[in-house]
């Protein structure tokens, strides 16, 4: 789909989500169309109901300033907006450049030791690990498994069934990368790895097939994440998200809980295991890795050079 049909898509599927009364309308139940009427979309935006139509079938492209009387209108948040704007600037040829991937800094290594024992992941704009401390990658076994260059949080919660034993709110998670990916997707469009990622979870999963179709974005700043750990039970971790380098897509994410909560002794839990097992690896390979609280990272495009055991 061009840039122009997404931005109409995305109008449509987004006037169709929202209901009268979130705009201020009387809702006389009688509706045969699911959300807003184009008629009272178009009256909310100032325009005609026949320009929204056009607009919604990709036959034209707005304006600055219509795009934001229409973001108004549908009452979007900071995410819609940029996605929408972001579909705009491509659609007129304005596409920048993808930014090189990242390479993990010294210095964010050295922050990630020190928010030790609450867990820290660093993820790129493609949900590939970028790095991570010891407790970070104790979440989540199965990851913290796999080669390096394969420990993409992505493919983990959509194309992995265990996925659904660890996160009870699977759906929702779902939901969540899918709208993340699309948000990036659009952001960084001449990506070739991230438009190859998007493929291969559309071919390989019908759900994420379905959650894509919904035309929803979402960007990482805060939330919950719940998870039933199978050594330490259940976490209900509280999230804050970082921009690491402006414009680059990736963020630094860390994770934790209200004191004296169950999950808050989890994590203490959770960290002690964490530390033990890469004691046990430490001493396994006589001493001569890397000391357990500053694992290898090397560049961050593939996660080559981080180490295997967390």
């Amino acid at each position: 789909m061009n840039p122009q049909s997404e931005l109409g898509a995305f109008v449509r599927a987004r006037r169709d989500r929202i209901s009268p009364g979130e705009v201020g309308l009387l809702d006389s139940g009688q509706r045969r169309v699911p959300g807003l009427r184009r008629e009272e979309v178009a009256a909310l935006a100032d325009m005609s109901a026949d320009y929204l139509r056009r607009l919604e079938q990709g036959r034209v492209l707005p304006s600055h300033l219509v795009l934001d009387r229409l973001a108004d209108a549908l009452r979007f948040g900071p995410s819609e907006r940029t996605h929408l704007q972001n579909l705009a600037d491509r659609a007129r040829g304005r596409e920048a450049p993808t930014p090189a991937d990242f390479e993990v800094r010294p210095t964010l290594l050295r922050l990630l030791d020190a928010l030790e024992p609450t867990p820290a992941v660093a993820l790129g704009r493609r949900c590939e690990v970028l790095a991570w401390n010891r407790t970070g990658a104790a979440l989540d076994e199965v990851v913290a498994r796999q080669p390096p260059e394969e420990r993409n949080v992505a493919r983990r919660v959509i194309l992995n069934p265990t996925a659904r034993e660890l996160y009870p709110e699977w759906e929702s998670l779902a939901q969540e990368v899918a709208d993340v990916l699309r948000l990036n997707s659009a952001r960084f469009s001449d990506d070739m790895q991230l438009a190859a990622l998007v493929e291969e979870l559309l071919r390989e999963s019908p759900d994420f097939q379905r959650y894509w179709d919904r035309q929803s974005v979402f960007e990482k700043s805060y939330g919950v994440k719940v998870l039933e750990h199978p050594k330490v039970g259940r976490l209900e971790l509280e999230y804050e998200s970082f921009e690491i380098t402006p414009l680059t897509g990736e963020v630094l994410i860390v994770y934790t809980a209200p004191s004296g909560s169950a999950t808050a002794e989890a994590l203490e839990d959770l960290a002690d295991l964490a530390s033990e097992r890469a004691a046990l690896s430490t001493r396994r390979d006589g001493g001569s890795r890397t000391p357990p609280s500053r694992p290898r990272y090397g560049r961050a495009a593939h996660g080559r050079g981080l180490d295997r055991n967390p």
